[in-house]
C-alpha cells in the first residue's frame, strides 16, 4: 500500500503553451514567453485571416477565399490546410471559441456562429459592431480591438428583427427663424493669456507604450489575453494582459517582436502527466530501494 501511494503521489501534471502566428501565407511556431520563432511552415493555401484552437487541440482557420469567409482545418506540423465550409459572403476578421465550445467568426461588422463540423453559419451573435478581430471574455461578451483600445459587445447587439424604422416623424414646423439678433459688441480680445506649461506628456495609457498605433488581433487563453500590436514604425509586438475583467485600455505586457506581416495569433495550453504504468514502475522501484536500505 505504501508503494502504491508513493507512485501515485508523483502524478503531477505540467502545463505548457504552444503558440502560433501567421502572416496569411506562413505559420510560425513561436515561444509564447518572448515571441521568438521556433519553426516555420508554408501554408498549402494562402489567405489565412484568423485562427483558433478548440478544446481538443484542433487548429481551425478562417480564410479569405476571394472575398468569402471559408473555414478550414490547419495541420501546424505540415502547414496543410483543408477547406471545408463557406461561412459568410464577407471577408473574415476574427475567429474564436467561447467558454461553452461554440465557434464564432467575425465578418465585416457581424459576429456569426459557425458549425465546426460543416463550416456553415448558425446565426448572428451580434451585428453592427465596431473594431476588428474577436475573442470572448470571462463575461461571455465579445471582445474586439479598436485602434489601441478594446471594445466589447453583448449577444444580440444590433441584430434582431430590423423592426419598423419608425415613422419619420413630422419634421415639425420649421418655426420662425427668429430675429437674427444683434451681433453684439465684438468685445475686447483680452489678453492672450499665458500658454501655460506644456506639462508632462503623460502616459499613453496603461501599458500601451508610446509607440503603439493599433491592436490587430486578440486571443483568450484561459483568462490570459494575447494581442498583436502594430507599432508606429511598422513593427509588430506580441503582448499579453490580464483578462479577468474588461477594460478598454488594458495594461499590456510586451513579450517580443513578431515576424513582419503577422496578423493572426492562436495558442493552446497542454498538460503532461506521466502514464499510470510508468508511475507504477517508478513506485515499485522506489519501494524496492526503501526495503533494500531497511534490511541491509
Amino acid at each position: 500500500m505504501a508503494v502504491v501511494c508513493l507512485g501515485w503521489s508523483m502524478a503531477v501534471a505540467h502545463a505548457s503553451i504552444i503558440a502560433y502566428v501567421s502572416d496569411g501565407s506562413k505559420l510560425y511556431s513561436i515561444n509564447p514567453v518572448n515571441a521568438s520563432v521556433l519553426s516555420t511552415q508554408t501554408l498549402s493555401i494562402g489567405g489565412l485571416q484568423a485562427m483558433a484552437f478548440n478544446s481538443q487541440g484542433t487548429l481551425f482557420g478562417l480564410f479569405d477565399n476571394a472575398g468569402q469567409g471559408t473555414l478550414a482545418l490547419i495541420d501546424p506540423s505540415t502547414g496543410n490546410v483543408s477547406l471545408f465550409g463557406q461561412t459568410a459572403g464577407a471577408a473574415p476578421l476574427g475567429l474564436a471559441f467561447d467558454s461553452a465550445g461554440g465557434l464564432f467568426g467575425r465578418f465585416g461588422d457581424t459576429i456569426t456562429g459557425i458549425d465546426p463540423n460543416t463550416g456553415g453559419p448558425l446565426g448572428d451573435f451580434a451585428c453592427n459592431v465596431g473594431g476588428a478581430s474577436l475573442a470572448f471574455g470571462p463575461d461571455a461578451l465579445a471582445w474586439l480591438v479598436n485602434g489601441p483600445h478594446l471594445l466589447e459587445s453583448p449577444s444580440g447587439f444590433g441584430c434582431g428583427s430590423t423592426g419598423s424604422t419608425g415613422s419619420t416623424g413630422s419634421t415639425g414646423s420649421t418655426g420662425s427663424t427668429g430675429s437674427t439678433g444683434s451681433t453684439g459688441s465684438t468685445g475686447s480680445t483680452g489678453s492672450t493669456g499665458s500658454t501655460g506649461s506644456t506639462g508632462s506628456t503623460g502616459s499613453t495609457g496603461s501599458g500601451a507604450g508610446p509607440s503603439l498605433s493599433a491592436l490587430i488581433d486578440i486571443y483568450n487563453l484561459g483568462g490570459t489575453l494575447y494581442t498583436i500590436g502594430l507599432q508606429s514604425d511598422g513593427s509588430l509586438i506580441l503582448y499579453d494582459f490580464d483578462g479577468s475583467t474588461f477594460t478598454a485600455t488594458p495594461a499590456l505586457n510586451s513579450l517580443g517582436a513578431l515576424p513582419p506581416g503577422s496578423l493572426a495569433f492562436a495558442a493552446q495550453s497542454t498538460e503532461f502527466a506521466p502514464e499510470p504504468a510508468a508511475l507504477w514502475l517508478l513506485g515499485l522501484g522506489l519501494g524496492g530501494m526503501i526495503l533494500y536500505r531497511r534490511y541491509r
